[in-house]
């Protein structure tokens, strides 16, 4: 979150007046709009708060797809097991169709187990973003040394969660940013339902807002045709960028 809001500071103020290699293209730092997806959502959207805190402008608008806006909701538990530590201590990138580096979402692989098992479906999105997973030093000098330690920390305050939930500063007033969210109504990762609680607390605050609720589609359903096998994404994607364009006029 600070990275993001360093790059936006970085971007009205910095980039405008960088000597770029494409001539007659000119950068305007007062237009400028965030979009991500999925945990990129989560950054983006933390831009309708964090800004502020160091005298920076939001960006314009916010176009964010399928990703928790709201951190208060109940967690999905699951009591499947797998190896936390494996996960970032000891990682091999797989191969896909024989190709290192390929995109893939599997239970297989120790890096998705972190967010498909212990963030997600373990709730412990909060503990990790507010405070990191433990170094292998912190496990190495741990009394126990055992790795299940770690895998169910203690909940933050709720000041904690607040400080990060782009719903919780929506209703504290601090997030009036212009957003829309995309967020298909069969995403297997996150409930819509978020989405959906969020622009309603963005409406009843008078922001500027929109959603588009594709009717079929899984998560990450704008990137592989099976994840949208009725094709209502595109529909959805375009409403999205022309929300943005909108606010400049074009």
């Amino acid at each position: 979150m600070t990275d993001v809001r360093d790059a936006l500071k970085w971007s009205r103020e910095e980039l405008p007046s960088t000597k770029l290699n494409c001539p007659g293209l000119k950068i305007d730092g007062d237009r400028v709009v965030a979009v991500g997806w999925s945990a990129g959502r989560t950054l983006a959207m933390s831009l309708g708060f964090t800004p502020q805190l160091c005298g920076i402008k939001p960006p314009e608008a916010i176009l964010a797809f399928y990703c928790p806006s709201n951190y208060d909701d109940d967690p999905n538990l699951t009591d499947d097991d797998y190896d936390l530590i494996e996960s970032f201590t000891s990682y091999i990138p797989p191969l896909n169709n024989g190709e290192p580096g390929s995109f893939r979402v599997s239970l297989t692989d120790p890096r998705w187990r972190i967010i498909l098992v212990h963030m997600n479906l373990k709730a412990q999105w909060l503990p990790i973003l507010i405070s990191g997973l433990p170094s292998r030093k912190k496990l190495a000098t741990h009394p126990t040394k055992d790795p299940k330690t770690f895998k169910s920390l203690p909940m933050p305050s709720k000041e904690q969660i607040a400080s990060i939930s782009p719903y919780a500063q929506i209703r504290f007033g601090k997030y009036r940013t212009p957003t829309y969210l995309v967020h298909g109504t069969d995403d297997d990762l996150v409930p819509c339902e978020q989405s959906r609680v969020t622009i309603d607390a963005l409406r009843k605050i008078g922001a500027e807002c929109g959603i588009a609720i594709p009717v079929g589609a899984k998560h990450f359903f704008d990137m592989f045709p099976s994840e949208d096998p009725i094709g209502t994404g595109v529909e959805a994607v375009r409403e999205g960028y022309e929300f943005l364009l909108t606010r400049f006029g074009s």
